[in-house]
Order: C-alpha cells, then sequence, then structure tokens
C-alpha cells in the first residue's frame, strides 16, 4: 500500500511496524491534495476554453446580427426609392 492510499484510512496506532508512521501519512494526504489540485486545474482550462468558445460565437452571431440590420435598411430604402418612381405625384 502506498501513502497515498494509506493516508485515507483511518489508523490506530499499535505495535506492527507495518502501520504507516504520521509523517509517511501526512506525506500521503498531501500527494492527494496535490492530485486534487491538479484534477481542478485541468477542469479550469477546459472551463476557459469552453467560456472563449462561448464568447467567440456571441461575437460571431452579434456580427450576423449586425449585418442583417444593415441589409434590411439598404432594402427598406430601394423599397421607398421604387415606390417614388411609380408614383411620383405623393413624394
Amino acid at each position: 500500500m502506498n501513502w497515498r492510499e494509506a493516508s485515507k484510512l483511518h489508523w490506530q496506532r499499535t505495535g506492527n511496524p507495518k502501520t504507516p508512521t504520521t509523517e509517511q501519512i501526512s506525506c500521503g494526504a498531501l500527494q492527494r491534495i496535490a492530485d486534487a489540485v491538479e484534477k481542478m486545474s485541468g477542469n479550469y482550462g477546459s472551463l476557459i476554453g469552453e467560456r472563449d468558445e462561448y464568447k467567440r460565437w456571441y461575437e460571431e452571431g452579434q456580427e450576423v446580427n449586425r449585418r442583417m440590420a444593415n441589409r434590411e435598411r439598404a432594402l427598406r430604402g430601394q423599397i421607398t426609392k421604387l415606390k417614388r418612381k411609380l408614383n411620383p405625384e405623393n413624394s
């Protein structure tokens, strides 16, 4: 059994020489903490990647909306010009 696994168990002091020492249990606990921190940092990295991807999608959507609004304004202007051309007395 390695120290990491030994630190998970509840130990009572016995005369057994195979019982890990307090230092070994502490070392195992620190190793488990280090493993957890590494795992959290990996999750954090993936969250940052997802955030950047959603931000990029949002910005692309905003750009598409802006272009569509400009296109709509231009077409409305063309419709107005054509209406004035058909009915010059109403303009």
